[in-house]
């Protein structure tokens, strides 16, 4: 059994206290609590009440509304609209900031009559799906004609791109003349947002939706997450211990710890990988 030797001040008097401690057994103990707790924050999904797994295909959802959602059933008023924005990653997210906006999914929509499942390989490798994003939203909250303008300034479409391209999908007979109207009255003000002007903008009717893999979901929010959990894990590897003045006494173990923190971040990253791989699940939306 490793002895150590702690020494501690009593009043004015010095003594020599001989506590039995097993090293190898706190430094185990040190990395597995830390191995867990990074873990699960690596993992870590906005969209999931509990989620400590990055996988999730939920809607984000937003607290800028009155709706209440029980047993996955919105109570109150609930439309979906459905968007061509560019990559769908930011839009998803910008949307979410809007008042009346419920939740978003990323998704591959524009064909007529698939005959299979989309992936995000056969998206970027052909020529007729859409990236495109599914709006859940309260309409006693935010009228379709609003969400409209909010769906200008939040795409990002790409010019001669079918994957990337500016669609407006209307399910309806009413949509449509919304739609019409409003791209009408951006059209002839000549309105341009980014860059983009509204002439290049379209209209199509709605096409089956398929909710993209899991990891497109939530897309920048898990990526700052896991970033800053990296960037916290190479200030540990290189020294950020240091200037707490921790483990002067015990440099083996801010050593392990050390090594820890880089095996961590290594690993985050070869998950982040895997998950791209493992997690494929592309499924069809009503």
């Amino acid at each position: 059994m490793a002895m150590t030797m702690f020494r501690t001040s009593i009043g004015h008097q010095n003594d020599t206290l001989v506590v039995p401690c097993r090293k190898r057994r706190i430094t185990m103990c040190v990395d597995y609590y830390i191995c867990i707790f990074l873990i699960m924050m690596m993992h870590l999904d906005a969209g999931k009440q509990y989620g400590v797994v990055a996988f999730s295909i939920q809607p984000s959802l937003t607290k800028k509304t009155a709706a209440i959602r029980v047993g996955g059933t919105w109570l109150g008023a609930k439309k979906t609209a459905t968007f061509g924005m560019g990559c769908f990653w930011e839009p998803a997210e910008s949307l979410l900031e809007v008042e009346g906006v419920l939740g978003t999914v990323a998704g591959y929509t524009g064909v007529v009559d698939p005959t299979k499942k989309p992936t995000y390989d056969s998206v970027c490798f052909g020529r007729q799906w859409v990236e495109g994003v599914r709006v859940t939203y309260d309409d006693e909250v935010l009228s379709y004609a609003e969400l409209l303008d909010r769906f200008e300034e939040a795409q990002n479409p790409k010019m001669g791109s079918r994957q990337y391209a500016s669609i407006i999908f209307t399910a309806n007979d009413d949509e449509h003349r919304l739609a019409s109207q409003w791209l009408q009255k951006a059209q002839e003000n000549e309105r341009v947002t980014g860059g983009w002007p509204a002439k290049l903008t379209t209209i199509e009717s709605s096409t089956p939706f398929f909710q993209a893999e899991g990891w497109h979901q939530n897309y920048w929010k898990k990526v700052r997450i896991r970033a800053a959990i990296v960037v916290m894990l190479l200030v540990l590897y290189n020294g950020g211990l240091d200037r707490l003045h921790i483990f002067q006494d015990t440099p083996e173990l801010q050593k392990t710890i050390e090594t820890g923190a880089l095996a961590l971040a290594l690993g985050g990253g070869l998950a982040t990988l895997l998950e791209r791989v493992i997690d494929t699940n592309v499924m069809e939306l009503e």
